[in-house]
């Protein structure tokens, strides 16, 4: 919310400075967005112009169908490090090209907000040779989420703005009256102050190569849970993670050559270690009369939450189920997991 607040209020500065029309600003995210950037569009009277989703997008924004929604009061565009749905990653890199473009044929220079919520803390880890960060010109802010992959309690995020330039003056208050000055930007004052100790602790103990160590183990699971589903023969796997590039693919995916080599995971597909899945085609065929909600139902009498639940609309008609793999899921866990996975679909 506050990274678009911060581009509200510069497309607004710009157009008071051209002499023109403040009205109507609109904002471009895909379908799959996290609901706190839907909540930003319509709590502050901003347009939402949202992209479709679709199978052929991979599940992510689809690039074909952002100029077409640009114009003068576009502010700004987020792209999503990681889908709620299926874990997947938008092609930042892409879409800062397409909008280069964009800037060269209309001369409206449209900037990037990267929602990292979880993606933000994964990939600088390993995917280091992803090009999604500062080093794009045209990202101006990312925001990341402590509590999801940065393993420390509910309620710590933040942002991050490349120049202290790109956040208004107008939107900052300078407070005195706890003892010294303050300046503070945020919709919220008081709050606690244990979870950043928490992720500082986080930090200083695990630093980058304990922070790579996790996420190469919840990747590394991912992936076998998603090729065990395949090889059951009861589900199809939505979420990439687990797809291998070619050598051609993997330069074209991880652009940030410098020199070193290529990291493990960075053979596959980059995204969250998250596993989406439905039930296979044979299977669906088979029991056309089968809903997947009660897979859901018995696994959480077993212990798990699988979400079954639809994804996002223009592919609102399919279900998915969900796995998030957690520095929790030990390969013990794993096992149990998958054993009663096909227990349960032998059970149906």
């Amino acid at each position: 919310m506050l990274a678009g607040l911060a581009l509200k209020k510069r497309w607004q500065e710009k157009r008071k400075a051209e002499g023109k029309s403040i009205a109507e600003p609109n904002i471009i995210m895909a379908t799959c967005a996290q609901v706190a950037l839907e909540k930003f569009a319509r709590y502050f009277d901003v347009e939402n112009r949202l992209i479709p989703v679709t199978a052929e997008s991979g599940h992510v924004i689809d690039l074909s169908k952002i100029k077409e929604n640009i114009d003068e009061n576009t502010i700004g565009i987020f792209v999503i490090m990681g889908s709620t749905f299926t874990g997947a990653f938008e092609p930042v890199e892409a879409i800062s090209n397409l909008l280069d473009e964009v800037e060269k044929e209309t001369g409206l220079d449209i900037r990037i907000h990267v929602d990292g919520a979880s993606g933000a803390f994964v990939a600088p880890f390993v995917f280091s040779h992803l090009k999604w960060d500062f080093s794009i010109p045209r990202v101006d802010s990312i925001n990341t989420s402590g509590h999801k992959f940065g393993l420390t309690s509910c309620g710590l995020g933040w942002v991050i703005w490349k120049d202290a330039n790109l956040l208004p003056q107008s939107l900052k208050f300078n407070l005195d009256y706890l003892g010294g000055v303050e300046e503070t930007f945020g919709l919220n004052f008081s709050r606690p102050g244990f979870p950043v100790i928490t992720q500082y602790y986080n930090f200083l103990t695990l630093g980058r190569e304990g922070y790579r160590k996790v996420f190469d183990g919840c990747l590394s699971n991912a992936r076998l849970l998603s090729n065990f589903l395949e090889g059951s023969k009861y589900f199809d796997v939505v979420s990439v993670i687990h797809h291998t590039l070619t050598a051609e693919e993997q330069k074209k995916t991880y652009t940030k050559h410098d020199g070193e080599d290529f990291q493990v995971n960075e053979q596959y597909k980059p995204g969250l270690p998250v596993v989406a899945f439905t039930f296979s085609q044979e299977v669906q065929e088979k029991y056309p009369e089968l809903p997947q909600s009660i897979f859901s139902s018995l696994l959480r009498r077993r212990g798990y939450i699988v979400p079954n639940y639809h994804l996002p609309p223009d592919e609102n008609d399919k279900e998915i189920l969900r796995v998030v793999i957690r520095t929790s899921m030990s390969l013990g866990l794993l096992e149990k997991l998958l054993q009663d996975c096909v227990e349960t679909m032998e059970l149906l």
